[in-house]
């Protein structure tokens, strides 16, 4: 995706936000397909890791579509706040129009940066990411 061509450094970024603009409504398909079917799975599995309870706060870095999102939304019930972030516009419109929130006022979607999170330490019960890692810049730095 990122890489170098005739010595100029191209960023990342760009290249996978406008990948993921023309792939959002394939998304969740590619996912399930690409994962042989296991996405479910790891959903479950890193919802029981999370370790949320009714009320608490949870943030889905790299939120893509949502789905994992509502799934913590769920986890956290109608007391608990969850926030899906990604830097994909076309991707949380997409999740925005499938979970409402009229539906889910617990779940709210935001524009943003995971190099860049906008929040203070501490605001999170649990943080999640489900494929974003593959698509950083410079991932744990």
């Amino acid at each position: 995706m990122g890489g170098s061509h005739a010595g100029v450094t191209v960023p990342k970024g760009p290249v996978v936000r406008a990948l993921f603009a023309r792939i959002v409504r394939r998304y969740d398909l590619l996912n399930s397909l690409l994962s042989l079917g296991m996405v479910g799975r790891w959903r479950r599995f890193t919802l029981t890791r999370t370790g949320l309870r009714p009320g608490d706060a949870a943030l889905d870095v790299c939120a893509g579509t949502g789905t994992l999102s509502v799934e913590l939304a769920r986890q956290v019930g109608s007391g608990g706040q969850v926030t899906g972030l990604d830097f994909c516009g076309p991707m949380l419109d997409d999740a925005r129009r499938r979970f409402p929130a009229s539906r889910w006022p617990q779940l709210s979607f935001t524009e943003g940066d995971a190099h860049r999170l906008p929040y203070r330490d501490a605001t999170w019960h649990a943080i999640t990411m489900a494929f974003g890692l593959r698509n950083l810049e410079a991932p744990g730095q």
